[in-house]
């Protein structure tokens, strides 16, 4: 049976950098990203070069682009990485190809475009369908602009969509934990992946509740 790799590709870029995220994230410039891609690419070609051997270029049946947000770059360097990637390894033609999505950078131009580069799964970074939470979250959507861009995906052709919410937040009741799942379910996408919230040291998050400007959340509740 012949061993088939994924690809993750990390974009650092966001809007801003969210409360409660960790990770290796800094703010969106455009020239910055263009740079960032062009290094990216160029490993690609390094690693599908140092791992090609006398049965040709490695398989690969996934490529997963997250970070960051991946949604916020220009179009044209997805499908910059996605090419170099089919170039430099033997991508499968039923590969999984997985965007990660902030609802507030979506647009019909970049939809259009990461189809026609080959990406046909798209997962979108809800965490909530209650705006007073993505207002706490820092998140740079509204609820309405969640429901949007899973019905504009859908409308252009993704039949592979997954959402992300976030449990166990401060001051989240179980009744509001249902509403948002009751919500994801209404748009009755092919996945969901629920979080449950990890306060960091480090994130803006933790340094809140350590000065009491935000409620502890309750572990108890989240485990509910």
């Amino acid at each position: 049976m012949t061993k088939q790799a994924g690809i993750y590709i990390h974009i650092p870029f966001c809007e801003r950098k969210c409360v409660y995220c960790n990770f290796n994230t800094t703010d969106f410039n455009s020239s910055l990203s263009g740079e960032y891609s062009e290094a990216v690419i160029n490993e690609i070609k390094f690693w599908g070069a140092e791992l090609s051997g006398a049965n040709g270029k490695p398989a690969v049946d996934t490529i997963f682009l997250g970070g960051g947000t991946p949604s916020i770059v220009d179009a044209e360097d997805i499908t910059r990485l996605i090419r170099a990637c089919n170039d430099s390894f033997s991508v499968a033609s039923d590969a999984e190809v997985t965007i990660e999505i902030n609802p507030g950078s979506l647009s019909r131009l970049k939809m259009r475009a990461w189809k026609e580069a080959g990406v046909n799964r798209a997962s979108v970074g809800v965490q909530s369908f209650i705006d007073a939470e993505l207002i706490q979250l820092s998140r740079t959507h509204s609820a309405s602009d969640a429901v949007g861009a899973a019905r504009a995906l859908r409308d252009s052709g993704f039949d592979n969509i997954s959402l992300d919410l976030i449990a166990g937040l401060p001051d989240q009741s179980l009744d509001d934990w249902r509403f948002n799942l009751n919500e994801a379910l209404q748009l009755r996408p092919e996945h969901l992946s629920l979080y449950l919230l990890e306060v960091k040291e480090g994130t803006q998050l933790f340094a809140q509740i350590k000065r009491g400007h935000r409620n502890k959340p309750d572990d108890d509740l989240a485990a509910a």
